[in-house]
């Protein structure tokens, strides 16, 4: 069964660099052994699906940072050109009978989940971790964090656990400049180089994340990524309400439809199968395989 033939919707039917590029797993795997971002609340939702950098990228987006910026808007720039794709969607199968577009509408959440996975949180994830070496940020924060404790026998303080705390903070920051002039009388030639490199790295990350953040949301919070969830988690939270015979726990469901999308869009593709009818879960199963 095409859920989506009456409405010309497949990969093949994709433009020629999303059908070539675009990335999603219908399995949806879960990696429980991600380290957690110091944001508790995405976790589960996100830290722990995010498919990890491999060992040739990190190598990479360490010494070129420059690389991990233009992957990830690069990959940014593809997954929103896939969100306009799936905005049609929505809107199109509302023509279709009730069951076929409960499922259509779940294939969509998945997709929009598994191709943000790949081509967004990907990148944008390792971002958030500045205290793991395997991270392109956290090594290079992690380096100048060490430069500076190592420092603090060269310079007399009163506090030294807040100073290195602060100052290594500082060179998160466009405040760091300052910092490196600082110290530099009291480094060694490679060191210095050392500290001047890493500063100028972690830049470049903070810079691609404010860029992120631009292309995500859009002006106003209109960007495509941003309204095509909004129009998915409504359409999804409409024809629920109106529905009957598609559940097995509706009043779950109905629960984290109220709840926050981010978490609640994970919840409802890992549990689709406790929540849903066989019928329904089938019918999404099978169309997936196509992707």
């Amino acid at each position: 069964m095409n859920l989506f033939k009456e409405t010309g919707f497949s990969r093949n039917c994709l433009p020629a660099v999303l059908k070539k590029q675009l990335m999603v797993n219908p399995l949806m795997k879960h990696y429980p052994d991600n380290p957690h971002t110091r944001y508790k609340e995405w976790n589960w939702c996100k830290d722990e699906f995010v498919p990890p950098l491999s060992a040739k990228q990190i190598s990479l987006y360490i010494r070129k940072p420059e690389k991990y910026r233009q992957a990830l808007l690069k990959n940014l720039k593809l997954y929103i050109k896939f969100c306009l794709e799936l905005k049609k969607q929505v809107f199109r199968i509302r023509k279709l009978p009730e069951s076929s577009q409960l499922a259509a509408l779940l294939v969509i959440l998945f997709l929009f989940q598994s191709a943000m996975d790949h081509h967004y949180y990907h990148y944008d994830y390792p971002l958030d971790l500045e205290n793991y070496s395997k991270s392109p940020l956290g090594w290079h924060y992690l380096r100048i964090k060490k430069i500076v404790t190592d420092m603090v026998v060269k310079i007399e303080f009163e506090n030294p656990q807040q100073w290195i705390t602060e100052k290594a903070l500082y060179l998160l920051s466009k405040k760091g400049a300052e910092v490196i002039q600082e110290f530099e009388p009291y480094l060694a030639k490679q060191v210095r180089k050392d500290l001047k490199d890493s500063y100028g790295a972690i830049m470049i990350y903070i810079k691609v994340q404010q860029e992120e953040e631009k292309l995500f949301y859009g002006k106003n919070k209109k960007g495509p990524i941003f309204i095509t969830g909004c129009i998915l988690w409504d359409a999804l939270n409409k024809l629920i309400s109106k529905t009957k015979g598609y559940y097995k726990n509706k009043r779950k469901l109905i629960k984290i439809l109220a709840g926050d999308p981010i978490y609640g869009t994970r919840k409802i593709i890992v549990d689709m199968e406790k929540l849903f009818s066989d019928q329904i879960t089938e019918m999404v199963k099978t169309e997936l395989n196509n992707w």
